[in-house]
């Protein structure tokens, strides 16, 4: 596995007088997880200093909990950075998005190397049409707003943040003094112009287990390469929402009240995404099924302990972590139950569902069954079947699917970015696929939304020479405004 660091340096003028002094330099000008401006950074820069001036007093874990708490709890009236984006200009790639984030009030700028943040929490979360995959050895990072502290609450049970961006490089510009933090080291720093840019990366070390597909394909989990393959009987619990949300924090009491749902028998070496067809199976019809054993909702989520707490995991998270961890514990399911769901949209739901996880996973024959099945060309958050399948890199899928399909569909765009299939072919930087689309007819030119052609949305000189954009990419400048 290979990780980035970020490069964060500043330039900046004095500040008026504060409370506190601002300092006028990073002590830290590099970030390996994320990089914070605003609400947050004064919470951890509050529990900090309190912390340097009475140590004594913050000597149990509960305690340090409670002056978190009580940070959030005082911001939710005071309101302290409400307006902290009128006095913040933001650059991403060269693209001022200092409007989308004056029109949104953001509390927080967050800039993400990794997906874990805030004792576990994925602010980004999981991947969608139109973004990139989020990875740590992409050289990317993903810029995230929050509301405030309420939401930054809400993240604790699976909410998200406002997602401004993926960039490569980014420039902050800060026109009075702001609390920042770097990889949750705080600081309370005078205006300044942040350049933020990959600066290096290096090999990490990983466990001797590693995550890698199944060899076959037509298992669709993900298994944990190990010498020793051992069967296992593991128990797999319910919690509900309410109960989840009442004793959040409590995992002894959540495991006290958990409602047995069924029992798996099954490999170490598997991932947890292995047991959710388990789980799918005990999905009811009825309205609800909150205290029920036995029985669950179409709306639920794997639970994963960490730092004695459960948090929701997201579906992309499923395939790295192991089977093995929670073999002591049971497996935990969070079943967030939505009632008054008609049985015909679930159906429906279902075979969309199950239609794209075929895609992804290259299920030629059960792709070709649904589709036989409801007659229905299915979307995913604004990507056809097509788009789907060539941001996924899935050759066959692709060339399947041009043959099912008019002409004129091959170049159709997608509703949320103006990308066509070719665009996420490029995206991908899947040579194959792009040729495919090409020799069925795809347009080269076609721009999307944002003006690109697919060939500007790779830097790949095979691709863009297919796609008619022979040469080096040319990478846009940061403007940058003076302070």
């Amino acid at each position: 596995m290979e990780g980035d660091e970020g490069d964060c340096s500043s330039s900046n003028k004095a500040d008026e007088a504060d409370t506190d002094i601002p300092q006028k330099d990073l002590p830290i000008n590099i970030f390996n997880n994320y990089f914070s401006i605003g609400l947050d950074a004064y919470i951890q820069y509050q529990f900090h200093t309190g912390r340097e001036a009475k140590p004594e007093k913050f000597n149990s874990r509960a305690y340090n909990k409670f002056v978190y708490f009580k940070g959030g709890f005082v911001d939710t009236f005071e309101q302290k950075y409400k307006d902290v984006s009128k006095f913040i200009e933001l650059w991403c790639d060269g693209k001022n998005f200092t409007d989308k984030i004056r029109e949104k009030k953001i509390h927080v700028i967050l800039f993400l190397n990794i997906k874990s943040y805030g004792a576990g929490t994925n602010p980004w979360g999981s991947h969608s049409s139109g973004t990139r995959i989020q990875a740590m050895d992409d050289g990317y990072l993903e810029v995230v707003g929050l509301f405030g502290a309420a939401q930054m609450a809400a993240l604790q049970v699976g909410d998200t943040g406002f997602r401004i961006t993926q960039c490569k490089k980014a420039t902050v510009i800060t026109k009075k003094a702001v609390h920042c933090q770097v990889d949750g080291e705080p600081l309370y720093l005078a205006s300044s112009r942040l350049k933020i840019s990959r600066r290096n990366q290096s090999l990490m070390i990983m466990k001797t287990k590693s995550i890698r597909q199944h060899p076959n394909h037509d298992v669709g989990s993900s298994e944990l390469v190990s010498e020793i393959s051992q069967t296992v009987k593991i128990a797999i619990h319910k919690v509900s929402y309410a109960d989840f949300h009442q004793h959040y924090g409590n995992m002894e009491k959540l495991l006290e009240i958990a409602l047995p749902l069924t029992m798996v028998v099954t490999r170490e070496n598997l991932a947890l995404d292995s047991i959710r067809p388990t789980v799918e199976k005990c999905v009811r019809e009825e309205e609800d099924v909150t205290n029920l054993p036995g029985a669950v909702s179409e709306n639920w989520v794997f639970l994963h302990s960490a730092n004695d707490r459960l948090y929701p995991i997201s579906v992309d998270m499923e395939s790295k972590l192991p089977v093995a961890e929670m073999v002591a514990t049971g497996i935990f399911v969070l079943d967030v139950g939505i009632k008054g769901t008609p049985k015909t949209f679930r159906d429906k739901e279902a075979d969309r569902r199950d239609l794209f996880a075929a895609i992804e996973s290259c299920d030629m024959e059960k792709i070709n069954a649904l589709r036989t099945r409801s007659g229905m060309d299915y979307e995913h958050e604004g990507l056809t079947m097509l788009h789907f399948a060539a941001q996924r890199r899935q050759l066959q899928v692709v060339e399947y699917l041009l043959q099912q399909i008019s002409p004129v569909e091959i170049n159709r765009t997608s509703s949320l970015n103006g990308n066509s299939a070719l665009h996420f072919a490029a995206e991908a930087e899947s040579y194959e696929v792009c040729k495919v689309l090409v020799e069925a007819g795809a347009d080269v030119s076609l721009p999307n939304s944002s003006g690109l052609e697919p060939g500007d949305l790779t830097s790949d000189s095979e691709i863009r020479a297919l796609l008619g954009k022979p040469g080096h990419v040319t990478e846009q400048t940061d403007p940058g405004t003076p302070v």
